[in-house]
């Protein structure tokens, strides 16, 4: 697998491998697991408080399963659910009128965690 994307830390690669585990008529399961690097992003806010915030890269690790669901000829349903770890969280800093700060990212988006997706797609 090869996807791209985007998210708070920037413009997202990420590249993995899904494994199909058992096959049933209309049923198969499968196991996933891919790794992803956000390249960071730097953003301008041109208002009366000028100030430049920069996101440094990130990098996170995912894995586990999806139960997908062959819906007719052409379309599959898929349920995934496993769990992400955050490899690198990026470093903010923020530039404006009062200063510099530079802090760790500390959103939820960081955090290792479960997650849980749901998709639509073409056979």
């Amino acid at each position: 697998m090869l996807g791209i994307g985007g998210g708070p830390d920037g413009f997202t690669l990420a590249l993995g491998n899904d494994l199909e585990v058992a096959k049933f008529s209309q049923v198969d399961i499968r196991a996933f697991f891919y790794g992803a690097y956000a390249f960071g992003r730097k953003e301008d806010d041109g208002g009366t408080n000028f100030s430049t915030r920069t996101t440094a890269s990130s990098g996170s690790l995912k894995m586990g399963g999806a139960l997908r669901l062959l819906a007719s000829k052409g379309m599959i349903i898929s349920v995934l659910m496993g769990y992400s770890w955050t490899l690198q969280v990026p470093l903010v800093v923020e530039v404006g009128p009062n200063g510099t700060d530079t802090y760790r990212e500390h959103s939820g988006y960081f955090t290792n965690a479960p997650i849980i997706g749901f998709a639509i797609s073409a056979r």
